[in-house]
């Protein structure tokens, strides 16, 4: 298994910048699928992120393993591997599942693992022990992704106890939301998609680039520098979590913005193409340290300028 740490430092190939327009889309049509032989390097991982559940609190690590489908933190005595967006809460009532945009304290529920038990952790709330259960015809569920996706996934039921853990933190009852996890079994497809005109915006998407229950994509990026100018606007500054990142780059080569004009990366022995800008929405207004959404709708007014 191919890992990434922190240490390891980013290489990129940008798309060269030609004057005319029409030479210009030629070069990127003709070398966005060839993986390219000459590198530079652009900046260092200052920070690698895995959000276990979806929506959930980020878990920050030194170290991960890259696989197709995102990251998951490297086998340590005996526990359960955590993986990048491997569970999901889910509404029994329509069968969608939910995010901190609409329950925004999700933010602030961390997971770990000790030996076979996934452990759920929230302020003020007593811990959840889960264990992975097989499959079966029973807790084998088929949801929508979330409410503003056309998507239909696979889930396993995590049972009762999870069901009214989850709906006694972020609704105060007893029921309504379930929590299910990723089995393997699957994957997604864009077929699955009942619009195709949502993915038009996505040149260069396929099945190769999804993540478990991620919106989209299996790995997101932000850089530093970006986030630094964006923060010399604000007066309520953010930090890079504020974005859901799974990796954080920075270094003194590095500008802002510099990240739109990725075409492939190399960390270490790991090549990845780059997919698509990630367009922002209503979560980055929400404190990932407090659940608190900014009532102004900051950072994404300014970020909408």
């Amino acid at each position: 298994m191919i890992t990434i740490a922190t240490k390891f430092t980013l290489f990129i190939s940008l798309l060269a910048s030609i004057g005319f327009t029409g030479c210009y889309f030629i070069y990127k049509k003709f070398n966005s699928k060839r993986i390219p032989k000459k590198w530079r390097k652009l900046a260092n991982i200052t920070n690698l992120y895995i959000y276990p559940l979806k929506s959930g609190r980020y878990t920050e690590v030194d170290e991960v393993e890259c696989t197709k489908v995102g990251f998951r933190l490297p086998a340590k005595n005996g526990n359960l591997q955590l993986r990048d967006r491997q569970f999901i809460v889910y509404a029994q009532y329509d069968m969608t599942g939910k995010t901190a945009r609409i329950y925004h304290k999700m933010v602030l529920i961390s997971v770990s693992s000790r030996g076979d038990n996934i452990i759920f952790e929230a302020p003020d709330k007593e811990l959840l022990f889960v264990r992975i259960v097989p499959k079966t015809r029973d807790n084998v569920k088929h949801i929508k992704l979330m409410d503003v996706a056309e998507e239909y996934i696979t889930t396993v039921d995590l049972g009762d106890e999870a069901s009214k853990w989850f709906s006694q933190y972020l609704r105060q009852e007893e029921s309504g939301l379930r929590l299910g996890y990723y089995d393997d079994a699957w994957s997604r497809d864009l077929k699955s998609f009942i619009d195709d005109d949502s993915l038009k915006c996505y040149k260069y998407l396929t099945n190769d680039a999804f993540g478990l229950y991620s919106d989209l994509g299996a790995v997101h990026l932000v850089n530093q520098k970006t986030v630094d100018d964006l923060n010399e606007k604000l007066v309520q500054k953010v930090s890079p979590t504020q974005f859901r990142p799974n990796i954080v780059i920075n270094g003194p080569e590095l500008e802002r913005f510099a990240e739109d004009r990725i075409l492939w990366l190399k960390i270490g022995n790991v090549i990845a193409r780059n997919v698509q800008e990630c367009p922002r929405c209503i979560f980055t207004t929400i404190d990932p340290e407090t659940g608190i959404r900014d009532k102004t709708r900051q950072p994404l007014l300014t970020l909408a300028k």
